[in-house]
């Protein structure tokens, strides 16, 4: 595979390139690589971040696609050689290793701006209909890249990369078709493209990493997979919650997404000017390699004199003012409500949401985001468990493959290795606005706890609980908003719980239920049922003191406990907070 055409003639005379990565070190890339690392196309993806709008939370996160695909490309290259060297009489050809790196090197070479967010937010919102993923438009950029560039490279050879980039492994027809695994692994998700990027954004955001040598090093060709040393599955679970620590705190942070969503109404906002999701639909190539992140300090210059551009620019302004979209609160799902609380399911919307609220309250269905954010330890799902799709090998049979199941391993191995929380973001970033749209969310979601009948809530590990402390008034007596951000109610400090302020026994038929009592509490009360009679108080404390018989104690930081052969209410133990100002008191489920 040579170039020697006039539009790569300068790399034809190189024979490598050396790039120096502060992952991994000194990168050397024959010319065949180079010739395609040279191109107008590759060089685009200096421009765009890797970790969209995570940048602006963490600053570290500067580094864009061009290194990441730099660092793919070499490990994909250096997981072949250690291929070679444990099983020599495995033939990899260099053609092979070839189309392999060169798949690591261009397989996120569609991406639009800001990354993921083009593809996740942007083309679903400004072109529904439409069903765009940027590995589809990276192999057709491909084709794009080698044509305009006239690069010299033979079409069976294309069609493997692009195949490659893909990961759809064939059936038959092929012998080596472990390497189908090497880029992006559809059998179990381990591949060189996670290592790097798992690599580059610990370091780069400063969390704790995770060291790829050890899986990697251990890996071992088995018939058509790829599969890994039998000492090892703690480690891939080690691999595979360092993705979804990644996931949970630095991809899906509050204020990045809350940027995100400012960025994307600024292209939405955009869109007709630059013609941005025009490009995708009619496959204007030419037009959409001109679109990066350099985008928004185009709009932000053009929107001064630009009429049709002013209120993108103003959104782009805002975030330079850190006046962001305000997160409201969001809801961790349930795993047996998740097939029936989703996004297709319609039954948490912006409408809903508004419809809670006083027609007064000033708050438009435009002013609510509802988002629904997954977190998985697996790409395919919470329900797969990692360990089941991997291969294994021992050490005295390495040539024969074993499965280890999970609960060998490990008593503490999770269930469900994922979750589902809906959030609500809302546009307008006043305390009073997120106070209000917070309630109206809260009513929403209090609401869908009684719509699920009661055999429904009695198999749920809990019913929908909010993650957040409420947000009280913030406005003085004369209604201005406290600059200091301090919450206020009629001039007197207002206490905002980092609990809630109420919570409930479990219904019981027979045995005990209890709860501490906080320590700041002024009294706990549980109800008796009804028709319980006089002489029945199943009531106690611990330390010991004579509750009532509707359970009351004037004692903080006890422990109040029902002792009963019969079924306490399901909202009966209530907690009031010595600091809670006189006010008609909340009810929050939890």
């Amino acid at each position: 595979m040579q170039d020697h055409s006039e539009g790569t003639r300068r790399s034809a005379y190189i024979k490598s390139k050396i790039f120096h990565d502060p992952i991994h070190d000194d990168m050397e890339f024959p010319q065949e690589i180079v010739s395609f690392i040279d191109t107008p196309q590759f060089q685009r993806l200096r421009n765009i971040r890797q970790l969209g709008t995570s940048y602006y939370v963490f600053p570290g996160a500067s580094h864009n696609r061009f290194e990441h695909s730099l660092g793919v490309c070499y490990l994909a290259g250096k997981q072949i050689d250690h291929f070679r060297t444990q099983q020599p009489h495995i033939h990899i050809s260099e053609r092979e290793k070839t189309c392999v790196m060169l798949a690591g090197l261009l397989h996120d070479l569609g991406h639009g701006i800001l990354s993921h967010v083009f593809d996740g937010e942007f083309m679903p919102k400004a072109r529904p209909t439409l069903k765009w993923k940027h590995e589809e438009w990276s192999q057709a950029m491909v084709n794009r890249l080698i044509e305009q560039n006239h690069i010299n490279i033979e079409k069976p050879e294309v069609d493997l990369i692009n195949k490659l980039i893909d990961g759809t492994k064939p059936k038959t027809g092929m012998e080596n078709r472990f390497i189908f695994d090497i880029v992006s692994n559809k059998t179990n998700s381990i591949d060189v493209d996670k290592f790097d990027y798992i690599a580059r954004d610990t370091r780069n955001v400063g969390v704790v990493g995770y060291d790829v040598s050890r899986l990697m090093n251990n890996s071992r060709i088995l018939g058509s997979e790829i599969g890994y040393a039998y000492k090892q599955p703690e480690e891939i679970i080690d691999f595979f919650a360092t993705r979804y620590r990644l996931h949970r705190r630095i991809y899906g942070h509050r204020a990045a997404k809350a940027i995100e969503f400012m960025h994307v109404d600024a292209l939405l906002a955009a869109d007709n000017v630059y013609g941005i999701s025009e490009s995708v639909i009619s496959g204007d190539w030419e037009q959409f390699e001109t679109f990066d992140d350099t985008i928004f300090n185009d709009i932000r210059r053009r929107g001064r004199t630009d009429e049709r551009l002013k209120a993108a620019r103003e959104i782009l302004l805002r975030i330079d003012r850190r006046e962001l979209y305000r997160f409201v609160d969001e809801y961790l799902i349930p795993t047996n409500l998740r097939e029936h609380v989703t996004e297709k399911s319609g039954i948490i919307t912006p409408r809903h949401i508004v419809g809670h609220m006083e027609a007064s309250a000033g708050l438009k269905e435009e002013d609510i985001i509802i988002q629904f954010h997954r977190l998985a330890y697996h790409p395919l799902g919470d329900e797969v468990n990692p360990l089941k799709r991997v291969k294994f090998y021992a050490k005295y049979a390495p040539d024969q493959t074993h499965d280890i199941q999970p609960e060998a391993i490990s008593n503490l191995m999770p269930e469900v290795f994922g979750e589902v929380k809906v959030r609500c973001f809302c546009r307008k970033n006043s305390l009073q606005a997120v106070h209000i749209s917070q309630k109206a969310f809260r009513k929403h979601m209090e609401d869908l706890n009684k719509k699920f009948d009661k055999e429904l809530l009695a198999r749920m590990p809990g019913p929908f609980a909010p993650s957040q402390p409420h947000v009280l008034d913030a406005m003085d007596e004369d209604g201005e908003e406290d600059h200091a951000g301090t919450p206020h109610m009629g001039g007197v400090l207002a206490y905002t719980p980092t609990r809630p302020l109420s919570t409930q026994f479990n219904t019981v038929n027979h045995g005990s239920a209890g709860r501490n009592l906080p320590a700041r509490t002024l009294f706990g009360s549980v109800s008796a049922p009804a028709g319980a009679g006089d002489d029945n108080n199943p009531f106690v404390s611990d330390p010991s003191s004579t509750p009532t018989r509707d359970g009351r104690t004037d004692s903080p930081g006890k422990r109040l406990t029902c002792n009963a052969a019969l079924t306490v209410p399901e909202d009966a133990y209530k907690v009031k907070d010595e600091a809670t100002p006189t006010k008609k008191k909340r009810k929050t489920m939890v």
